[in-house]
């Protein structure tokens, strides 16, 4: 019987690198393919162009959650390299990042057979230590086992020893893909997709909305919406200083809650100081970058130099909870 409930899979048409990422709950090896009829087309006339990839196991509702993190990333539905018409599941759309995702900040713990999830500020249960049980662990080493990465110099691929390796492929890895995401239309929808990705014929390279000029003012308008007489492709001279100057001359500054960027020479308002707001920087994981800890003998903090230190505290750190060493069962 697996040792998982569900798992995350990534095909991959070596023929045209078009993927398909996807959910299912079962076992990897009984005989599931998917659930897209835009793939199974491509699938059933060739199926040896097809390749699978296990992204994780887990319980269901984890793995939903992270086929729809996947999806929503790269925007899976709006691509032409992706079988997939849609970026997963609703229900789990509005909570997969940061602090709104439920298993953000979370550590595996563990009592030698079940385990469990943790917060930072959480309990640790007795008898439970940081890490995942021996039983996950070797379900983990032996879902990869024999799994090796082959290329043909351009996409990498894994294969499991036995399987047959396609022609052109051989062991190793191609370096990162240097090609271009670029925009492509079919004169009503606009997707994008990286450089080489054969596409359909009534797809042209090129944005459906475009940006056009007088030499004053700038407008944009759709590939069939008719050009006003004086106008031309490209934006204003104005706009054209403000973009090549952003890029080198600004620099962030906040009043604690709100950022804002300011060119050189320009005044800084009251109230504004260099840098970005702390609920940024906790975003960018950069908030404890410059701060100490700080305790009262009972609750540690960390604080900036330019923090007021609390009534009571004093610079140092007290461990609130007895460290649990990993012991034989």
């Amino acid at each position: 019987m697996a040792a998982y409930e569900s798992f995350v899979y990534e095909w991959t048409n070596i023929k045209n690198n078009k993927k398909y990422i996807g959910f299912h709950k079962g076992s990897i090896d009984d005989g599931y393919v998917c659930s897209s009829k835009y793939m199974m087309e491509d699938y059933k006339e060739n199926p040896s162009y097809f390749t699978r990839k296990i992204v994780s196991f887990g319980i269901k509702e984890e793995m939903l959650k992270l086929e729809t993190d996947l999806l929503v990333q790269i925007d899976a539905a709006k691509r032409l390299d992706y079988y997939n018409r849609s970026n997963g599941h609703n229900n789990y759309a509005t909570i997969l990042f940061g602090k709104d995702n439920p298993s953000f900040g979370k550590k595996w713990y563990t009592d030698g057979i079940k385990n469990i999830r943790l917060s930072p500020n959480d309990k640790i249960p007795e008898r439970f230590y940081l890490g995942m049980s021996e039983t996950t662990k070797k379900s983990h080493r032996e879902n990869a086992l024999g799994v090796k990465v082959y290329t043909n110099g351009t996409i990498n691929m894994y294969i499991k020893t036995g399987n047959v390796i396609p022609e052109g492929f051989i062991l190793g890895k191609t370096k990162k893909n240097n090609k271009k995401l670029l925009w492509y239309n079919d004169g009503i929808t606009e997707k994008r997709a990286f450089e080489g990705v054969i596409l359909p014929k009534k797809y042209k390279k090129g944005r459906l909305i475009k940006s056009y000029t007088n030499g004053v003012n700038g407008i944009t308008l759709k590939n069939t919406d008719k050009i006003p007489d004086g106008y031309y492709l490209g934006i204003t001279e104005e706009r054209r200083k403000k973009y090549s100057q952003s890029a080198k001359k600004r620099k962030p500054y906040t009043d604690g809650e709100k950022n804002i960027y300011v060119f050189d020479g320009e005044d800084i308002p009251e109230g504004f100081y260099f840098g970005r707001s702390k609920k940024t920087r906790e975003k960018n994981g950069k908030a404890t970058k410059g701060s100490k800890w700080y305790t009262n003998g009972e609750k540690n903090i960390r604080l900036f130099a330019k923090d007021i230190i609390p009534k009571g505290y004093h610079i140092g750190k007290i461990y609130i909870y007895k460290s649990i060493k990993k012991g034989k069962n």
